[in-house]
């Protein structure tokens, strides 16, 4: 597994209001009393893991005791704005297991004492924004060497060449560092110390210096970088759950896509009844009627899949209409309504035959619409189509029509007919046939 480095080097200022005895306090969860009298209390922090100093060979007592070092390192300062010390921030893998935290610092810090440093260490693990432990390891070194028991009176300027223009390779070297580390720990984790531009990624969050936090705390008003990290934030958030959708979506597709080839291969090794086609049958010429002006031809169907020279029995079908629309009472009515909007004693015929087909979606029920239209009237009420009158105008559409998806297209067009505001909708029904409006209906949707 390969993640991204996360590593920091920052500096205490006194320019900028930095101060190491504060900053020590921090860094191993207790108290200090700075220059100016102040006492600082970190000891109510429950993310402190261990805290520790790693130093090289030789070095006084006092060297380990926490006070007595920086106290001394801030003394040896004189100028106004020295720099009291330095700062490195190391994140810690959540793939290498707690047991080896204290190691791992360990084995940073001593890169660092070889070259003269004392370091304090201090290994924190708070909550990180997204619920997750966020464990870190913050090093403190010194900015003097140790000579004769005191710190030196000029500083070490030879361990800038350590880090000033080359924090790109300092950086590099620690990921050498930790990757070599997490394989002697048997841990699948590398880091890459590339930028995120560089690696083709977005670009990462913005750490603001911890003023910020300081000024929010005591005034209880974001900055306007605090604002903008939160704008971003909230951002990513969004993209991340856009993206979560968007792979929800894949997978819900993919498995339709599947279902849809399962169904396919059950449809076509399902055994399958001939039966003789009925003959379709023809409409006969009506130069008067809107629905002839296209060429005489038979009724067709688009198919989803391949047509298939095979139907259910006529058993089959009588009891599938019957279950699954004689059975409705506002289907069979539907159907009703739909055979006098286009009777062939409607003034209005043409017009309502178009007005009909342009509204349906099933190719059965646009058939059924010309089958109505051809049939002579028989004056019936609304509720005396049975369910056998239905099943003699359908029986004599093309069979391979019926498939499950077109009966559930021509159910959707008979629901549709009805609903309020449909093609067939009136404010006051009327059960019977003669309340109908025939013809005069106006539907805004068509």
């Amino acid at each position: 597994m390969i993640g991204s480095l996360g590593f920091d080097m920052s500096l205490v200022q006194r320019s900028r209001g930095g101060d190491a005895l504060w900053h020590s306090a921090y860094v191993f969860g207790g108290t200090a009393r700075l220059a100016d009298g102040s006492v600082v209390d970190f000891s109510k922090r429950n993310d402190v893991i261990a805290s520790f100093i790693v130093k090289p060979e030789g070095m006084p007592a006092w060297a380990a005791d926490y006070a007595q070092l920086w106290k001394r390192a801030v003394a040896a300062e004189k100028r106004a704005d020295a720099q009291e010390a330095r700062l490195f921030e190391l994140t810690i893998p959540r793939a290498l297991p707690r047991k080896h935290w204290v190691t791992l610092g360990r084995h940073v810090a001593r890169t660092l004492a070889d070259h003269g440093m004392v370091v304090q260490v201090g290994i924190h693990c708070p909550l990180a924004s997204d619920g997750d432990i966020n464990p870190h390891i913050h090093f403190m070194a010194t900015m003097r060497e140790i000579v004769d028991g005191e710190f030196a009176r000029k500083k070490a300027r030879h361990w800038n060449k350590i880090f000033h223009g080359n924090a790109k390779a300092f950086r590099h070297k620690m990921a050498e560092i930790l990757n070599e580390f997490c394989r002697i720990a048997g841990v699948d984790y590398r880091v890459d110390p590339r930028s995120n531009a560089e690696r083709g990624l977005p670009p990462a969050e913005i750490r603001l210096p911890h003023w910020h936090i300081l000024h929010y705390k005591r005034t209880g008003q974001k900055t306007r970088a605090m604002e903008q990290r939160d704008e971003e934030r909230a951002a990513r958030a969004n993209v991340a759950r856009l993206e979560a959708e968007c792979r929800q979506l894949e997978r819900e597709l993919e498995a339709a896509r599947t279902d849809a080839s399962a169904e396919e291969i059950a449809s076509a090794a399902r055994p399958q009844v001939a039966r003789a086609l009925p003959q379709p049958r023809a409409i006969r010429p009506d130069q008067n009627a809107a629905f002839n002006r296209e060429p005489l031809r038979l009724v067709e169907f688009p198919m989803d899949r391949p047509k298939i020279q095979f139907a259910p029995a006529p058993i089959g079908l009588q009891e599938e209409v019957h279950s699954r629309l004689a059975r409705n009472s506002k289907r069979l009515r539907a159907c009703a309504l739909l055979r006098v909007f286009v009777a062939a004693d409607n003034p209005n015929q043409a017009r309502n035959v178009d007005r009909a087909i342009q509204y349906c979606h099933s190719a059965v029920t646009k058939a059924l619409v010309r089958q109505f239209a051809n049939a002579p009237s028989r004056h019936q009420a609304a509720e005396e189509l049975q369910a056998l009158d239905l099943l003699e105008a359908l029986t004599e559409l093309d069979a391979v029509a019926w498939s499950d998806v077109e009966l559930s297209r021509f159910e959707n067009d008979l629901d549709a007919l009805i609903i309020p505001y449909g093609l067939l909708w009136q404010a006051k029904a009327s059960k019977h046939l003669r309340g109908l409006d025939r013809g005069a209906h106006q539907n805004p949707t068509i």
